[in-house]
């Protein structure tokens, strides 16, 4: 007789804890989710911060969260973490275990293997009883975002436009000497002008000093970057690693560039993410605030056609853009596009073509680097 009431008991108890986890177990459960920064960059290690605080006298056994995130940012291996990933996206599964009145943070490190833009969404929280009798869940908005820069290559490895791109500064053509802006003096050299002699400088060293004149740019550059794989192409792009190969590409050109004081812009006609169908379209401008409004929007395009290319190249033309370096990343030349280029040659401006070659299938570049290609 005594086991009956036994086996009674404990149903009478698992029944009543599961009827209270049922009506408790979410209430007065708070959950935070947040990337330690903003903006990284491609290969940076950084820290996705969770905290979760139970603020009841209800211990809570068990609480699962459960979360979707693009591919491209790779975790580090960590108890209590499991992910199950895929080539698009990858599902984040975290478990906790909360006493009364506590609260908890757990640090992931992870590398931003990828370039893009990813927002932290929602999560789905799950908590239950201590048998697994009764469970209950809930959505939980986040407001977290990570803009991970495109990768900067060497830009020895480019095969750049000789006439355009000269070792390790940008050739005179687009830097000239600004005899208004004097950096200093130096010693004479064969060929410098005497009316650039610093008379003081000389009596005062006993040798010929000369002034240091800064550089200033007498044009711009204007990159163009195409989404296109193919000219009849309709909106999927079939090897997105070539157009994310050009995507670096016009990164790293854009970062040199600005880093040696020539104003650049940056047109292109995929979408950035949080504006979609409309291609991406920065005028050349100069300062460290443009180049990370490049960067960043570099960033966030989406591998997709907002427009086809003659429309971008045809708007250059109709807008009359003119006295500009222009360098063209594509993965084909089509008649179109080289009318479009003789007539904003004929407007005064410099354009050149860079090929991009297709990505073989095992990941590696069919060449080395883009192969120029003047038209």
């Amino acid at each position: 007789m005594v086991i009956p009431w036994i086996l009674l008991v404990a149903a009478a108890v698992a029944g009543a804890q599961a009827w209270l986890y049922k009506r408790l177990a979410l209430k007065r459960l708070d959950y935070t989710r947040f990337f330690s920064t903003r903006k990284a960059a491609y290969g940076q290690t950084i820290e996705l911060v969770e905290t979760i605080t139970n603020m009841k006298w209800l211990p809570l056994p068990w609480v699962r969260i459960e979360s979707l995130l693009p591919a491209g940012l790779d975790f580090e291996q960590q108890e209590n973490l499991k992910i199950s990933s895929g080539s698009i996206y990858q599902n984040h599964r975290s478990l906790f275990q909360l006493s009364w009145y506590t609260k908890i943070k757990r640090r992931h490190r992870l590398t931003c293997a990828r370039r893009g833009f990813y927002r932290l969404e929602t999560a789905t929280l799950t908590s239950g009883d201590l048998f697994g009798i009764v469970s209950q869940s809930k959505s939980i908005p986040l407001e977290s975002e990570l803009i991970v820069l495109p990768e900067i290559l060497d830009i020895r490895e480019l095969q750049l436009p000789s006439h355009s791109w000269q070792g390790d500064f940008v050739v005179r053509r687009w830097i000239v000497r600004d005899p208004f802006v004097i950096s200093g003096v130096r010693e004479y050299r064969s060929g410098d002008p005497l009316n650039w002699i610093n008379w003081k400088a000389t009596a005062r060293t006993g040798q010929i000093q000369v002034y240091q004149q800064d550089f200033t740019a007498d044009r711009r550059l204007l990159i163009m970057l195409n989404i296109e794989e193919s000219e009849n192409m309709w909106r999927a792009v079939t090897d997105p690693e070539r157009i994310e190969r050009g995507i670096s590409i016009a990164a790293t050109l854009a970062k040199y560039a600005m880093d040696h004081g020539l104003e650049t812009g940056f047109v292109c006609n995929g979408p950035a993410a949080d504006q979609r169908g409309e291609p991406v379209w920065i005028m050349p401008a100069a300062g460290s605030a443009h180049l990370d409004f490049i960067l960043e929007q570099m960033a966030k395009l989406v591998i997709e056609r907002a427009c086809d290319t003659n429309t971008l190249l045809a708007r250059l033309v109709e807008e009359r853009v003119t006295g500009q370096d222009m360098v063209w990343i594509t993965a084909f030349v089509s008649e179109r596009m080289l009318a479009c280029k003789q007539q904003l040659e004929q407007m005064g401006n410099a354009v050149e073509i860079m090929k991009l070659e297709p990505v073989s299938a095992e990941g590696g570049e069919a060449d080395a680097a883009a192969d120029r290609q003047l038209a």
